[in-house]
């Protein structure tokens, strides 16, 4: 059996798959090839020195600093803002505290009557609604209007709360 001149400077297995360029001679043709695969493996080899472990080390260092810089400047923005907040609803009590005296409510010194308490109650009622009066002001508001037997009432009952571990 004669073999073609293909098969004979590339092999049987390979005269299908590479055509062969008749001004380059197989010899030639392995040394570009083992040129290519060096390059190629020094290539692979560069890019993993570029991230070694000692710098992405670095990288991860730098990135937590920068990350810890960022948390440390929103911490103090929002330091900032809850005391604009806090100041904000002291201002906010103090006025509401202003417009609702100004509106003159009802006084409630202790009654044996139910019917006077309930009207005080409700009076109380109407003015906070119509002051959108928030609900944790209410009764910090309503006990500067009890007076004398009400207001002893009063002064007891806080009393217990804070031995009870009520605030």
């Amino acid at each position: 059996m004669a073999k073609n001149s293909d098969e004979s400077q590339t092999g049987p297995h390979l005269s299908t798959r590479l055509p062969v360029n008749p001004k380059i001679s197989m010899s030639a043709f392995r040394e570009r090839l083992e040129a290519l695969r060096l390059k190629n493996e020094n290539d692979s080899r560069n890019q993993v020195e570029e991230t070694n472990p000692s710098t992405g080390t670095d990288l991860t260092n730098l990135l937590l600093q920068k990350h810890g810089e960022q948390l440390r400047l929103q911490n103090e923005q929002l330091q900032k803002l809850m005391e604009v907040k806090e100041k904000g609803v002291k201002e906010d009590n103090s006025y509401m505290f202003k417009r609702f005296a100004s509106l003159n409510p009802p006084i409630y010194d202790v009654s044996l009557d139910p019917k006077t308490f309930k009207d005080w109650i409700r009076g109380m009622k109407k003015l906070f609604d119509m002051l959108q009066c928030p609900e944790e002001w209410k009764v910090g508001f309503a006990v500067f209007y009890l007076k004398d037997k009400a207001n002893l009432w009063w002064a007891i009952v806080r009393e217990r709360w804070h031995e009870l571990g009520f605030n």
